[in-house]
């Protein structure tokens, strides 16, 4: 469960940006830019929006009929059960989870059901239910809610038999690097929440050594991580061990007690000396199991290099895609069409660089308006009016990962509000990340990227289990469409500079795609990473290993941004089409923002629909 409720969290290794759209304009044709031949070598929703009234057109698209009542609650019951798995769960999700008819739950993180690994009896009854419901009786949004769901729990299904294949503990999402952020965020706005908040806290040792035992099984089916990424993890944990007694988890609990204003001052500090007693006697400990369990299993690794090199490796990249992105397509067909982009925008720029010269002479000067992360909030906020419909009023704070973790944690991250408590949002800044590209990454996070998006759909209320079914294809692919966009909005006086410095990064993301690929799925070596990035222009070793480690220690993880931009992309291009001179990039992107996190072959399924609503409204302006 924890796993589904993280933060929406990235990592993108630093490039030189100049250097890469540079060499695009070499590569004759764009040779080099598909992966089949270093493959080769390297191992043998329905359309309408939500407030466009397209629903009211649809057999069945009443709402507060009996059939939406019961399938309401079937997902509300669903929600209660997800969420009582844990209290960690329900007090990120929820404010007042009484109100959700969630009063019982144990004050833990979650964890694996060792016992129940395997067992597909609850996502078969669920499915069965959900079946006995006939969709064409229920809501628009119902049925978006409907098809969802069903996809969801096919795909859990179809691929049950592969669930040792995942794993909670990689290099730049691990749970060990998240669960510390989780913590230092934890909603405390009452006595009951700080008391709440201890009881979990101290399940941290519990929590770890349930992992190691989950890892025990997979080191006894021989895919116990390499021990190059067992090494990185177990000096990650070591690092946040030393500052263990007077870290960010010290003073950020100290803040938000103080924050309380107890009227028992002696509450107060025995509750700030019960937190540093955990820190010391649990969570400690637990990142102690997580050492000695991984240190134990070092060399129980049968399967070296990606993912696909493993008996199964392949089919659970496949499931990961397909959980993720939820689009109809093989991984072939998903490697043809990443390479189809990168040629496409290879062209583009070639094109622009041809047709503006000077605007491409200037790349190396090339920068974004050097503003305070409040100001270049409240810039983006206001320039992406333009293209993107009016979001709803919420308050946001940005704050700095704490040093201890901020060599292994992404650039930047965004911590989803409360469903019931929508307008608390709080954007994290690595302090190691890059500078000169903050301003594109807060479009990523804040506006019109993560923070945008998901007070947004909130605010068209949603049944609360779509929070949890929130495909992050769709979520990530969001915020990266958002932050290629933002450079568009550079301050350079130069729309051409600005549109080739935004296809350069865009390039960038899709070859990283294509090694996450070409590791994970087609068994590429270092070297066959090296060779492929030579390809643009770029490389080294020492790059080449980077990115190599990275696909291995969490395949498809790029793909995720990728493919969900590509998707979005796709959706544009056929909305393009259908409309003609009648397209409108802000009715667009409401379109997909009203629809909402969800598998794109629901997306695409609806965008005909949606086209037609659109030109039916233009007919009668």
């Amino acid at each position: 469960m924890i796993q589904r409720i993280l933060l929406q969290i990235r990592k993108i290794t630093a490039l030189n940006l100049s250097l890469i759209i540079m060499a695009t304009l070499l590569v004759s044709g764009c040779t080099g830019c598909g992966t089949g031949s270093v493959a080769d070598s390297g191992a043998d929703n329905r359309a309408g929006s939500v407030a466009d009234g397209g629903a009211d057109n649809r057999a069945g698209s009443k709402t507060g009929s009996v059939a939406d009542a019961a399938f309401e609650e079937f997902c509300n019951e669903l929600f209660r059960e997800s969420l009582s798995e844990s209290g960690l769960s329900t007090h990120i999700y929820l404010e007042h989870p009484e109100n959700y008819g969630i009063t019982d739950y144990p004050l833990t993180i979650g964890g694996y059901d060792i016992d129940g690994i395997g067992d597909t009896t609850h996502i078969t009854d669920s499915l069965t239910r959900l079946k006995a419901f006939s969709e064409e009786q229920l809501s628009y949004k119902n049925q978006l809610t409907y098809d969802e769901l069903k996809m969801y729990l096919e795909t859990e299904l179809e691929y049950s038999d592969v669930f040792l294949y995942g794993t909670s503990l990689s290099i730049n999402i691990g749970s060990h690097l998240q669960l510390p952020l989780l913590f230092s965020e934890y909603p405390i706005r009452e006595e009951k929440d700080v008391e709440e908040y201890l009881c979990i806290l101290k399940d941290t040792d519990e929590y770890f050594a349930n992992i190691i035992e989950f890892e025990k099984l997979r080191a006894q089916a021989g895919i116990f991580m390499e021990d190059t990424i067992a090494d990185e993890i177990i000096h990650q944990c070591s690092s946040f061990l030393e500052n263990i007694d007077d870290g960010f988890l010290v003073t950020t609990f100290e803040n938000r007690i103080k924050a309380l204003n107890l009227q028992d001052k002696s509450k107060e500090i025995s509750y700030i000396e019960k937190n540093k007693e955990i820190l010391s006697d649990h969570v400690a400990k637990g990142y102690e199991i997580l050492i000695e369990g991984i240190t134990s299993l070092k060399g129980s690794c049968q399967y070296s290099g990606g993912i696909g090199n493993s008996p199964e490796g392949r089919r659970f990249y496949e499931y990961y895609l397909k959980s993720n992105v939820g689009w109809n397509k093989s991984v072939e067909d998903f490697n043809s069409l990443i390479n189809e982009y990168i040629i496409r925008t290879c062209n583009e720029i070639r094109n622009i660089a041809a047709a503006h010269p000077e605007s491409y002479r200037k790349i190396s000067t090339f920068e974004f308006q050097k503003l305070s992360n409040e100001d270049i909030l409240a810039q983006l906020k206001e320039m992406s009016k333009k293209d993107y419909p009016e979001g709803t009023d919420i308050d946001y704070n940005v704050c700095f990962v704490d040093k201890s973790l901020s060599e292994f944690t992404s650039p930047a991250m965004y911590f989803t509000p409360q469903i019931d408590n929508i307008k608390d949002n709080s954007i994290y800044i690595n302090p190691d990340s890059e500078t000169d590209r903050l301003y594109a990454t807060l479009a990523h996070e804040g506006f019109p990227g993560h923070m945008y998006q998901h007070t947004y759909f909130a605010s068209t209320n949603p049944n609360p289990l779509r929070y949890i079914l929130s495909p992050t294809g769709y979520i990530e692919g969001w915020a990266t469409y958002t932050e290629i966009d933002s450079y568009n909005y550079a301050d350079t006086g130069d729309e051409y500079l600005n549109r080739l410095n935004g296809l350069n990064y865009a390039l960038i993301l899709m070859i990283y795609a294509s090694v996450d690929m070409g590791v994970s799925y087609y068994g590429w070596t270092p070297d066959d990473v090296l060779k492929y990035i030579s390809g643009y222009g770029f490389g080294g070793k020492e790059t080449a290993l980077d990115m190599y480690t990275a696909m291995v220690s969490e395949p498809g993880n790029y793909c995720r941004y990728v493919l969900g931009y590509i998707g979005i992309m796709e959706l544009k291009q056929k909305a393009e089409e259908l409309l003609g001179d009648n397209f409108n990039t802000k009715e667009f992107n409401t379109f997909i923002l009203e629809t909402g996190p969800i598998q794109f072959d629901i997306l695409f399924d609806r965008i005909e629909d949606w086209a037609v609503s659109q030109q039916h409204d233009t007919s009668q302006k």
